[in-house]
């Protein structure tokens, strides 16, 4: 699952669901779930810096991954990344698959 870079007020709440149960772990024993895998999409002017508007979701992230060592990171500014940023299809992932 890729995750990060949605902004709508929907994406962004599952994205933070999501965080907050790796956080908080599976069961009474809380222990780390190995599904889904999730990765974080890094990104420049999306959850890089405070101001950003997914910046919040980049600390959840890092918690997350400071507890969890979920998510994986993918850096969506590397330079090979040809997206359009109109297209979400386009954006870089570790997997893409999209439905018709």
């Amino acid at each position: 699952m890729n995750l990060g870079r949605d902004t709508s007020p929907e994406g962004r709440l599952v994205t933070k669901w999501i965080f907050n149960a790796s956080i908080d772990g599976i069961g009474k024993h809380h222990l780390t779930s190995i599904f889904p895998i999730s990765i974080f999409q890094y990104k420049k002017g999306v959850n890089a810096d405070k101001g950003d508007i997914n910046y919040d979701l980049k600390q959840l992230a890092l918690k997350s991954m400071s507890k969890r060592i979920y998510p994986n990171w993918c850096n969506c500014d590397w330079s090979q990344a040809h997206e359009d940023s109109n297209n979400p299809d386009t954006f870089f992932s570790t997997i893409n698959i999209s439905v018709a």
